[in-house]
């Protein structure tokens, strides 16, 4: 039986018999705040998602053998299955926001293609819009280049569309816009609705942690109620990208939510021992408004892969290292080793570059952590192709 006792220290809280861990006859005293954490998570996996996981799994088992159910059957445990994975992405959500909200922020930010991420979105709440008879019109960049963490934006743009759907009357429209401000130094998002609007003495309101029960998004929805649970900790997340989170909105008109995000160029590092190619490739590269980082050899490319860290928000280091394999001295493949054995290197995506039509060489990259191979001589739309999946400009990534 779990028992709790004090410590001597107010903020700390010894849990005995369930999350204090014992070394040596020893208690770990376990603050507060992380065992208050600990156990909602704990309730979150246990208690909801590995139930509904369960549950979903035993209604795709029966599904599978609909042939021998009425249609009516069908239908009901189709219904069912709907549900059971709604709840459950509702439960990946709680879990993701309680952690953020709780255990700091920290995005793990890369560079993704911008119509991946709103469609993604979209599609878990075209059930919810479709019920309150709402359409959402998606207007997206061509070629829309994001640097974030996909997770923690894409629960805030889930909050920003799910409040215009409640708030908006049946046939309304809720409106999605994702482009590069002008001047390209900033990446705008905004989310539109035409509820009855929000009066200006509450707009204030809105993103403060005290306002979050009271406020709204927006009035004038068939459900008129408090829906801004969630937008104190949305404009936590664009903060902590670097970004803002603003409204602005008009009475009998309705609202509009805008994130601006930082806009940074991709740093490609391009190792090669022919100053020629380097600078065929670098020419290649400068359609894609990247910045490109040269080394000649690969303990040069080490070097710069060390020196290349920026702040967060800004981008990484360096996003892409593209080398040849044939190069005196470290070879193209012991400079790929060097990065995925280094943890502040390993996640950074490696284009190898090869004269050698070998499948066997291929076969070494691949298991060794190469990203894609590029044969030389490099035709031109083929690379950048490959080179804009990794860098998020086309689907994929």
């Amino acid at each position: 039986m779990s028992r709790c006792e004090k410590s001597s220290e107010s903020e700390a809280t010894v849990f005995a018999g369930s999350l204090a861990i014992e070394t040596d006859e020893d208690v770990q005293v376990i603050s507060e705040g992380e065992a208050r954490m600990d156990r909602i998570n704990s309730l979150i996996l246990n208690d909801l998602q590995s139930p509904l996981t369960a549950m979903t799994g035993l209604l795709d088992l029966v599904l599978r053998e609909a042939v021998t159910l009425r249609p009516d059957q069908a239908a009901l445990i189709q219904r069912a299955y709907s549900i059971t994975q709604s709840l459950n992405r509702s439960s990946q959500r709680l879990f993701h926001l309680y952690g953020a909200n709780h255990a700091g922020l920290s995005p793990n930010s890369r560079f993704m293609y911008g119509r991946e991420l709103v469609n993604a979105t979209i599609a878990e709440l075209e059930s919810q819009a479709k019920w309150r008879q709402v359409t959402i019109v998606a207007k997206v960049m061509d070629d829309l280049r994001l640097y974030v963490d996909p997770v923690l934006l894409k629960e805030v743009l889930h909050e920003l569309l799910l409040n215009a759907i409640n708030v908006s009357q049946a046939q309304g429209q809720v409106t999605l816009e994702a482009a590069v401000e002008e001047g390209e130094s900033k990446i705008l998002l905004s989310v539109r609705d035409q509820g009855s609007g929000i009066p200006a003495v509450e707009l204030d309101e809105l993103f403060k942690e005290k306002g979050a029960v009271t406020g709204k998004s927006s009035f004038g929805g068939r459900r008129k109620r408090g829906t801004s649970l969630g937008l104190p900790l949305s404009s936590r997340i664009v903060q902590a990208h670097g970004g803002t989170l603003e409204v602005e909105s008009a009475v009998g008109v309705g609202s509009v939510f805008r994130i601006r995000l930082p806009n940074p160029r991709p740093r490609i590092l391009v190792v090669d021992d022919q100053q020629m190619d380097i600078d065929y490739l670098a020419m290649i590269l400068d359609s894609l408004n990247v910045e490109i980082i040269k080394a000649r050899n690969g303990p040069l490319a080490l070097v710069a892969l060390g020196e290349g860290a920026r702040d967060s928000t800004g981008g990484s280091g360096i996003d892409l290292v593209i080398t040849d394999i044939a190069m005196p001295g470290m070879n193209g493949f012991e400079l790929l080793e060097q990065i995925v054995q280094d943890p502040l290197t390993a996640a950074i995506p490696v284009v190898l570059l090869t004269g050698e039509a070998s499948m066997a060489q291929r076969v070494k990259g691949f298991r060794m952590g190469a990203a894609d191979f590029v044969m030389k001589p490099i035709h031109p739309p083929d690379f950048l192709l490959c080179i804009r999946r990794l860098m998020g400009c086309v689907p994929g990534f």
